[in-house]
């Protein structure tokens, strides 16, 4: 009984809904396309506003661009220009500079002969005017030293902006061991009538130039020369030289064109002949 009460009741509700459903019905389909239009128009006004913006944007972009490619061109313009400009100098000053180094090295040598000749076991504590030794030692006085310190820098000093810090380092330290050690031994024989180690006093005291070395060889490099008794000084003169012409080819060429290291010139060294050594 109770079933079919409700029954009865939904289908009331349903034939008294039924006209409504359909009136409904019909103004959404009235109104569907009125509200489609609307939207449609209101998707192309905002569709057309992100065009204009990114429109906007991609030529804020493009100017941009162009305005740091601009100044990047004439940046590089101004960098090739001067670097054009200070070549010519900066090679002369580099020429001037090894011209400097060749001749200082052909008066150390000269000076530091024995040390090229012989080991140290030949002349440590053995007087020098009682033996061959004097044939071999030098006679600059510290004056004439000075002189030639100051004649190995002179017009030097003046390009050193263009030679850079590292070059004129590797030149300082090479000037500095050089003299250094003809000072050292001039003294020694004229106070002493002795020829002390390279790396030592008449006393035995060490004369440690090793700090200063390190500032621009290796401890690698450094050890692999004084692995070798025999022209250690002049053995560190000719790597300090080397590392100079690698700068130069770098200032130069713009890359290393010396590719040998410390060790393998000392190999090449040993296998040279003595009248080679000499030269």
């Amino acid at each position: 009984m109770l079933l079919n009460a409700l029954i009865s009741v939904l289908q009331v509700l349903v034939l008294s809904l039924a006209p409504l459903g359909l009136v409904a019905w019909a103004v959404f389909k009235v109104l569907l396309p009125v509200a489609q239009k609307q939207i449609e128009q209101a998707t192309h006004s905002l569709y057309a506003r992100n065009v204009e913006f990114l429109k906007s944007e991609l030529e804020l972009g493009r100017d941009y661009v162009k305005a740091h490619l601009a100044h990047d061109r004439d940046l590089l313009g101004l960098v090739a220009a001067g670097y054009s400009s200070s070549q010519d100098k900066r090679l002369e000053a580099i020429l001037a500079l090894w011209s400097s180094i060749v001749k200082s090295r052909e008066f150390f040598w000269r000076e530091m002969y024995v040390y090229h000749l012989m080991v140290p076991t030949e002349y440590v504590g053995k007087s020098v005017s009682k033996t061959r030794l004097a044939e071999f030692v030098p006679t600059s006085s510290e004056k004439d030293l000075t002189e030639r310190l100051l004649g190995f820098r002179r017009g030097i000093e003046e390009s050193r902006p263009l030679l850079g810090e590292r070059l004129w380092l590797m030149f300082f330290v090479h000037q500095a061991l050089g003299f250094g050690i003809i000072s050292k031994l001039c003294q020694s024989i004229d106070k002493h009538d002795r020829i002390p180690e390279w790396n030592k006093f008449v006393d035995g005291k060490p004369f440690d130039r090793r700090p200063l070395l390190l500032l621009v060889l290796s401890e690698d490099e450094l050890s692999a020369i004084e692995k070798i008794s025999v022209a250690v000084p002049m053995r560190i003169l000719s790597a300090i030289e080397d590392k100079m012409l690698s700068e130069m080819h770098s200032w130069i060429l713009g890359k290393q064109v010396i590719e040998l290291t410390i060790a393998q010139r000392d190999l090449i060294w040993q296998d040279m002949p003595p009248l080679m050594k000499t030269s």
